[in-house]
């Protein structure tokens, strides 16, 4: 398998290359308009469609995050996921989800670790609700990011059932409208 990849391609080789390693990227891409196609799918000898660098790479947090940009692109009028539904996002303190607010945010949760992105630990959701989960959860998780970027689920209430993204079911219209009213307390995304 080739270094190539999709984002140099379309000139964007600053900000979201895949291989962060100088000598790594080939950032003079092919003319064929199925440059890239390599990176989605099989290889005869099964590797994985982004090759398992993690321990190499000079910034591991940027690099799931782009690779999960990649995986999930947001689309033009793409609807949170959490909208109209209840108990979203995972974590210890799962939250009541949007109106249907624009999607804006990939978010990992309830494992933080951006190198995590199965679609079962992803969802691509608005900025209220980003926030809103932030605010509610960030308190149970150790305050370092892991170095390596590795697993990052909340230890700090060990007595406290971690929710699976799984587990959302629809909201009434008065829940949802009551979440729109009220204001969480201040949360931060690391």
């Amino acid at each position: 398998m080739s270094n190539t990849c999709v984002n140099c391609a379309n000139g964007e080789h600053e900000f979201f290359c895949l291989w962060f390693e100088e000598g790594d990227c080939k950032t003079n891409a092919p003319e064929s308009s199925d440059f890239g196609a390599e990176l989605f799918t099989e290889s005869p000898d099964k590797e994985e469609a982004f090759p398992k660098e993690e321990k190499v790479l000079r910034d591991p947090v940027s690099a799931g995050r782009k690779r999960a940009a990649v995986m999930y692109p947001i689309t033009t009028g793409q609807v949170c996921e959490w909208a109209w539904k209840k108990v979203c996002g995972g974590g210890i303190e799962p939250i009541i989800g949007c109106t249907g607010r624009p999607a804006t945010n990939i978010h990992h949760g309830p494992d933080k670790s951006t190198l995590n992105n199965e679609r079962d630990n992803i969802s691509v959701i608005c900025t209220f609700c980003h926030n809103r989960w932030h605010a509610a959860n960030d308190k149970y998780y150790p305050d370092e990011r892991p170095v390596d970027n590795s697993i990052w689920l909340p230890i700090k209430f060990p007595e406290k059932e971690i929710i699976t993204l799984d587990k959302m079911v629809k909201a009434t219209k008065q829940e949802i409208l009551i979440n729109e009213m009220t204001i969480p307390e201040g949360g931060k995304d690391k």
